[in-house]
């Protein structure tokens, strides 16, 4: 009784079946509140000297493995780095010397690619390039627009000057002399016999406008048309004379111009010379809309724009331009059909 009235009237007890007792009326434990079952928990109390769970073992492994593989990269591309400014150290003589053109290219081309001279399998010489900067002696105020202008005009034929008295007094002795030995401005579908690469839209869009200006003679009968013709019909042909019309520039590079449209174009027209950036040409290569079956001269832009860049400075653009170079440009060059010149 006096244990009773210590816990109070509402306590009830009851004595166990074992005992005699009945156990209907005992109150039942409160409710303990669950815990989230830990990794540990799952596979038992672990001791200092007991082995790891397999899953968080796993984890930790894979944590350093990531570690270590950001570490190799960032120590990559420091090395990339460094002999990227070294390689930049003789820009002159990469655009004049081709002979220094042909080593640093394929430096450049190892390092953006990630691989090996055996890998690369193709070894530039000096052959495989021209040189265009030899016009900055005539006029230490030219432009490298015009460089361009007046290289084109100098180092093909049938290309007449109207209105440039500056031109003409720069290709007069040339064109007496190299007339014959120069090759003629021909105009083909899916193809071109200039392609100039830009580092971007505006400076492609200038270049455009430098060189739409240029007149070419050009003839408007297909191959398969001359071809079919008899001999008094190819004798007048021979003797007709070829008309004077402008420079086809086909438009290779992107800016609210449809890649549908430009593969359109390439199929129906036929173009002379072609302008564009690395991407859209790259893009239009891969869908096989442009070849470079014609293409004699590859010419790459390196003016700098207004932060004092290049197209070799950015490296998304110059890994891009050296795929294509590897991709399509190098077997046109292992054929000497195709060179390549920098300006």
């Amino acid at each position: 009784e006096d244990d009773a009235n210590d816990h109070g009237d509402d306590s009830k007890f009851s004595i166990p079946d074992f005992l005699g007792g009945n156990d209907v009326d005992q109150e039942a434990p409160p409710p303990t509140k669950k815990r989230k079952l830990n990794a540990f928990d799952m596979c038992g109390a672990r001791g200092k000297h007991q082995a790891m769970p397999s899953s968080i073992a796993n984890t930790n492994q894979n944590q350093k493995g990531k570690k270590k593989t950001s570490t190799t990269t960032k120590t990559r591309k420091k090395i990339v780095n460094k002999a990227w400014t070294l390689l930049h150290s003789v820009s002159s003589s990469f655009v004049t010397d081709p002979a220094q053109t042909a080593q640093e290219l394929r430096k450049m081309m190892l390092l953006s690619l990630k691989t090996t001279q055996s890998d690369l399998n193709f070894t530039f010489e000096p052959s495989h390039f021209i040189q265009i900067h030899d016009e900055q002696q005539l006029s230490p105020d030219i432009g490298s627009l015009d460089v361009l202008k007046s290289f084109l005009k100098t180092h093909f034929k049938n290309i007449a000057c109207a209105n440039d008295d500056a031109d003409n007094s720069i290709n007069d002795s040339k064109q007496n002399n190299e007339d014959d030995k120069r090759p003629e401005w021909m105009a083909y579908t899916k193809s071109m016999q200039v392609i100039i690469v830009s580092p971007s839209v505006q400076r492609a869009v200038e270049t455009m406008k430098a060189l739409r200006k240029m007149r070419v003679t050009h003839s408007f009968y297909h191959k398969k048309q001359i071809k079919q013709m008899t001999e008094e019909e190819y004798e007048e042909y021979q003797q007709s004379e070829a008309s004077v019309i402008a420079i086809r520039i086909c438009e290779l590079f992107g800016k609210h111009r449809k890649i549908s449209e430009q593969q359109v174009a390439l199929h129906q027209k036929s173009w002379h010379l072609g302008i564009g950036g690395i991407n859209r040409i790259d893009k239009l290569c891969q869908t096989k809309h442009l070849k470079l079956k014609q293409c004699s001269l590859v010419i790459v832009d390196l003016q700098k724009n207004a932060k004092e860049q290049c197209l070799l400075d950015m490296s998304q653009l110059r890994n891009e331009l050296c795929g294509w170079l590897k991709q399509y440009v190098l077997p046109q060059l292992a054929q000497k059909k195709t060179r390549i010149a920098f300006f």
